[in-house]
């Protein structure tokens, strides 16, 4: 098996990770943001299983930096990619100005990282996150929606939302 590059990495993050993240959400394996982490955190250990060379560290300690990242991917002792993960549901606001400034100084002069993604999940799909794709910062916003309200896959999501993200108490 050939080692992995960071631009595999990438890619894959880019890619590939934003259809299994959305397949997760739909199949109701979602519905807070350490579901978000857990995922995301499976899926980057599924693509780089095998390659030793590669680490990936969920809320690593990092004492110059303003808040610990979600994700930081590590390539042998060096931290190459960083991720931000955010799980928006109505009526809560999104990544807030200690995130943007925590991407901000993580990748300036490449000193945590070279590569910052931020991954946002959003439930209500009229709503605008108000980012820039093109803000300097950050290699890219991956946003992934769920279905139009109104539509049955929609509906399923909040309907078994309701009930697992506050079950009933057994007796």
């Amino acid at each position: 098996m050939p080692e992995k590059t960071q631009n595999d990495w990438t890619n894959f993050i880019k890619k590939k990770l934003p259809d299994k993240l959305r397949r997760d959400l739909v199949s109701q394996r979602m519905f807070k943001e350490s579901d978000l982490h857990s995922c995301c955190y499976f899926h980057l250990r599924k693509f780089g299983y095998g390659d030793k060379k590669w680490k990936i560290l969920n809320e690593p300690y990092i004492a110059d930096l303003k808040g610990n990242p979600d994700l930081l991917i590590y390539e042998g002792e060096r931290p190459k990619i960083m991720l931000e993960l955010k799980f928006w549901t109505p009526g809560k606001s999104g990544a807030g100005r200690r995130d943007e400034e925590k991407l901000k100084h993580a990748v300036k002069n490449k000193k945590w990282a070279q590569k910052a993604f931020l991954i946002e999940v959003v439930l209500d799909a009229k709503r605008s996150t108000g980012y820039d794709a093109n803000v300097p910062y950050r290699s890219r916003v991956i946003t992934i929606e769920l279905p139009e309200k109104g539509s049955k896959k929609h509906t399923e999501y909040m309907d078994a939302r309701a009930v697992f993200r506050k079950p009933k108490r057994s007796t």
